[in-house]
C-alpha cells in the first residue's frame, strides 16, 4: 500500500491516522487490526474529516454544535458591521462568513431536529 501512496505523490501520516468502526447504538464491540507500514492503525470512536465530526455512531451533534458556535460568532460580527457598511457590503459579509458555513454539509444533517438550532441562530441574525 505504501507504494501506492509514493507512486501518487502522497504521504500517509501515521499519527494522523485512525480507523473507526461505524455501528449502531445497540450493536456489540468488534475489534479488528488495520496495520500499516508495520504499525497498528489505532481505534477512535471520534474523528475529524473534511471539516466534519464525526463519531462511530455517525451522530451529528458535536457537529451541529460547532456550527452553532461559528454561526454566533458571525452574527455577532454582521450586527456590528450592519450600520457602517451599505447592504451590499453587508451581503457579502453574511454570504462569505454565515451562509456558506450554514450550507456546508447541509444535506448530511438537514433532516435531523437538531438542525433547527441552526434556523433559530439564523432568525436572530433578523432580530
Amino acid at each position: 500500500m505504501s507504494e501506492w501512496f509514493t507512486a501518487n505523490g502522497l504521504k500517509l501520516h501515521k499519527e494522523k491516522t485512525n480507523k473507526m468502526h461505524f455501528k449502531l447504538n445497540f450493536s456489540s464491540n468488534s475489534a479488528f487490526q488495520v496495520s500499516f507500514c508495520e504499525t497498528n492503525v489505532k481505534q477512535a470512536v471520534h474523528t475529524k474529516f473534511l471539516g466534519f465530526d464525526f463519531d462511530n455512531h455517525m451522530n451529528w451533534e458535536t457537529q451541529i454544535d460547532k456550527i452553532i458556535h461559528f454561526l454566533s460568532k458571525a452574527c455577532y460580527v454582521l450586527r456590528s458591521v450592519y450600520f457602517f457598511k451599505d447592504v451590499s457590503t453587508f451581503k457579502t459579509i453574511y454570504y462569505a462568513y454565515f451562509h456558506s458555513v450554514m450550507e456546508y454539509g447541509i444535506i448530511f444533517w438537514c433532516k435531523l431536529s437538531s438542525s433547527k438550532k441552526v434556523l433559530q441562530v439564523q432568525k436572530k441574525l433578523y432580530e
